[in-house]
Order: C-alpha cells, then sequence, then structure tokens
C-alpha cells in the first residue's frame, strides 16, 4: 500500500509541476498586418469591451438561479466535459478579451 501511494504522489506532484510550467509560458497576441500602436489601441479596446461583457454576464448568472454543484463549487458543465465555475467574472473577462482578439485577426503566439 505504501509502494502505490508513493507512485501516486509522485505522479501528481509530475502533473503539478507540468501544469505550472505551462501556467508561466509567455504569450502575446500577434497580427502581422498591425502597427505596434493599432495593437496596442485593438487590446485596449478589447480589454474595455470584455471588462464590461463580463460584468453583464456575472449579473445575468447571478439572476438566472441555481446551477449543479461539483466538488463544492457552483458552476456549470461545459461542451467539452470541463466545468465552468460560475460567476467567474476573471473567466469571462479573459473569455471575451480572447474572442475580440481573434475576431481582429490577432492569434496568440508563445513567446520564443
Amino acid at each position: 500500500m505504501r509502494a502505490c501511494t508513493g507512485v501516486l504522489i509522485r505522479t501528481a506532484l509530475t502533473a503539478a509541476l507540468g501544469l505550472l510550467l505551462l501556467a508561466c509560458t509567455q504569450t502575446r497576441w500577434e497580427n502581422p498586418a498591425a502597427s505596434p500602436e493599432l495593437a496596442a489601441a485593438d487590446q485596449s479596446e478589447c480589454q474595455r469591451t470584455a471588462d464590461l461583457a463580463a460584468r453583464e454576464q456575472v449579473m445575468f448568472e447571478r439572476v438566472a438561479g441555481p446551477r449543479p454543484v461539483r466538488g463544492g463549487v457552483i458552476g456549470y458543465p461545459t461542451r467539452d466535459g470541463g466545468f465552468r465555475e460560475r460567476n467567474s467574472e476573471w473567466f469571462w473577462t479573459q473569455h471575451y478579451f480572447d474572442a475580440c482578439m481573434r475576431n481582429k485577426g490577432y492569434r496568440l503566439v508563445r513567446v520564443e
């Protein structure tokens, strides 16, 4: 039993380290057709739009009624089998910002 527990702990630590390294990867939005000034303006506009849309989404979520609970977190299932936390303004801001930047022709690239 102890050997099995040790293997599980090592596996969990390895997975956690992998996720941490993945989370530390720096990225930036890139559009070869956009000047640096236009890129800065687009990011600023997308951030304002995303902030407003996220606040509206969270407000809607709060009045929409109860949602399922998984592991003590109130949220709802996603199409890909995941689980999205309800009222996560950070999540919605990121979601709307990413969509806005992609709609403007940018793509997210890893900084080398």
